[in-house]
């Protein structure tokens, strides 16, 4: 950890000392902005509630943040460097969370891994992979079912 010291500033002296240097300024919302987009990109990410989306959802997003906007395609494989203990902290599980959930995510073909913190991700299989998981199947069963029901109640009042 690196030595730091903080300091007392009145927010009209900040907003004065912005507004008469544009280099701060602009450092400063790029701060903001940075940190906006990390903020947004965990909140996605900790939406998922499993283990298993939650990680295939940031993988796919750290492959995306590899590329070229745009370069990266359905057939891609894409090299992400990120250790288990990275994508724990980013996808607030634990380590062992992660080890177990990235051994199913290789069984599965989605992606491979190195022990030099090197993920491979199958972006097409493991996009589709997600959105099949993601997929609301319980409800076509219901409907499909609750139609079965009333099909039958019709039979039994003829």
């Amino acid at each position: 950890m690196a030595e730091s010291e903080a300091l007392e500033i009145k927010m009209s002296s900040f907003l004065s000392y912005l507004h008469e240097n544009q280099a701060a300024l602009d450092a400063f919302m790029f701060t903001l902005c940075a940190r906006l987009k990390e903020a947004s990109l965990r909140i996605e990410v900790m939406a998922h509630r499993g283990a298993e989306q939650r990680l295939g959802s940031l993988l796919l997003r750290l492959a995306a943040s590899r590329e070229r906007p745009g370069r990266v395609g359905r057939r891609d494989r894409v090299t992400v460097p990120v250790s288990h203990n990275e994508l724990a902290q980013l996808g607030g599980m634990s380590r062992p969370h992660v080890t177990v959930t990235m051994g199913r995510l290789r069984a599965r073909g989605l992606v491979d891994t190195e022990r030099e913190g090197v993920v491979r991700v199958d972006v097409a299989s493991l996009t589709d992979y997600l959105g099949r998981a993601l997929r609301p199947s319980g409800r076509k069963r219901a409907s499909a079912s609750g139609a079965q029901q009333a099909n039958r109640a019709s039979k039994r009042i003829d």
